[in-house]
């Protein structure tokens, strides 16, 4: 078997992540939350199909802002830093070949079990939202949580670290996958493969790659013929 025939057969469970300060936060409420009816930033969305999209946490209603101001409140966190990170978004999803051939029963099974990842590593209480988005090219969920230590304070270094800690998290999460899903590979971690950060957007574009694989490839191959 080849290389371009491994890639095509290759099938990764993908775990990125993405803070947020104050000043952030609305923009990526809109977009979770799809506040909004159209996007000039992201022509991927298919918002006739956007009522299919469900939260898998329940327990925080409202805006983002306030979902984390109950958070804060509630671990009595007064005012913050003005560049404090008071959101933190897990963007899972996998392969688009993964979910081929899945009903929407085990899509969901998948997005459950990467919460219950994030929930039993971390702890659910802070998790404000968990919305699968089934409007754009490949499945995926936004996972925000406001990053709350042990000890009741507010620290996204403590809770994930800096691109070790991150790596850590996708080790975990490779694992705990794994075990549920054989068929799921482990990326190279950055700290071998020293590529530059992805931004988390671009894996949910990763479906339009795939369906031009071969015309890629046919492209790639004639460069100099």
């Amino acid at each position: 078997m080849g290389k371009e025939e491994d890639l095509q057969m290759a099938q990764y469970g993908i775990l990125r992540l993405q803070k947020y300060d104050g000043g952030a936060v609305r923009g990526i409420d809109t977009h979770v939350e799809r506040r909004a009816t159209s996007s000039r930033t992201n022509p991927d969305i298919d918002f006739d199909k956007s009522a299919r999209n469900y939260d898998l946490q329940s327990q925080y209603q409202g805006t983002f802002h306030s979902r984390i101001k109950n958070v804060l409140e509630r671990e009595g966190i007064g005012k913050t830093r003005k560049n404090a990170v008071l959101l933190a978004e897990l963007l899972f999803t996998a392969s688009p070949t993964f979910f081929d051939g899945k009903t929407q029963d085990e899509i969901r099974q998948y997005f459950t079990d990467c919460y219950n990842f994030v929930a039993e590593k971390y702890g659910g209480e802070n998790i404000i939202s968990a919305m699968v988005h089934l409007d754009e090219k490949t499945p995926h969920m936004h996972l925000c949580f406001v990053p709350i230590t042990e000890k009741g304070r507010l620290s996204s270094k403590d809770i994930i670290g800096g691109p070790k800690g991150l790596v850590g998290w996708q080790d975990k999460f490779y694992e705990y996958m794994h075990e549920k899903y054989p068929d799921i590979t482990r990326g190279t971690p950055v700290k071998v493969s020293h590529r530059k950060h992805i931004p988390p957007f671009m894996f949910k574009v990763a479906g339009e790659l795939y369906d031009h694989y071969g015309e890629i490839c046919g492209a790639i191959n004639n460069l100099g013929h």
